[in-house]
This record gives C-alpha cells, structure tokens and sequence, in this order.
C-alpha cells in the first residue's frame, strides 16, 4: 500500500540522516554495517524458507543468501508451493532491501 511505501522511505531516509558524512563513516558503514545487516536479513529470510521447504537451517540460509548475492550457493531448489510463495516475498524484500542500501550509499556526500 502507499502507507507502507511511505513508512519505508521515511526508515531509509532517517538512516540517510545518520549516516557519516566522512569517508571513514562511508567505509565503515560499507564493510561491517551493510555484511552484517545482509547477513541477519539471509538468516530471517533463511529459516523461513527452511521452514517452509523442511530444510535445515544452514540449507534455508546458504539458499537465500544466494539469492542475495544472485549466485546459488546451494544445489537445492524449491519444490513446494509454499517454498516458492516464500522466496518470490523474500527475493522481493531483498531486492527492495538492495536499493535502498544503493541510495543511502549514493545519497551520501
């Protein structure tokens, strides 16, 4: 809906706000902020699609991630049609994720 695009944009844009303006902050911000939040967001997305393909954790994590990265990671492949209504929400988060993380890089001075 609109009120959810709304709220989105105005969470990116108060994280804009309280980004660094120097370049350490940018590097910073870059190498251990962005890893560790993808890295949390694989493991969300991860455990619910395990959860809805009966995989193990580290299956549902190494698959998403993948999908994270857009390169597999793990020889598996959906089968039911839970899993895949799991992973079209969850790549769609992660994508929309990714432009974000792209415009706060950008917006920055």
């Amino acid at each position: 809906t609109a009120m959810g695009v709304l709220a989105c944009m105005a969470l990116i844009n108060g994280i804009q706000k309280t980004m660094p303006k120097s370049v350490f902050g940018l590097v910073r911000f870059l190498f251990l902020y962005v890893p560790a939040f993808l890295a949390a967001l694989a493991a969300v997305t991860g455990g619910l699609m395990a959860a809805a393909e009966q995989w193990s954790f580290e299956d549902g994590f190494f698959y998403m991630a993948g999908t994270l990265i857009a390169a597999p990671l793990s020889d598996l492949n959906v089968e039911t049609g839970e899993g895949a209504f799991v992973e079209v929400i969850c790549t769609c988060f992660e994508l929309g994720v990714g432009g974000a993380i792209i415009g706060i890089i950008a917006a920055h001075p």
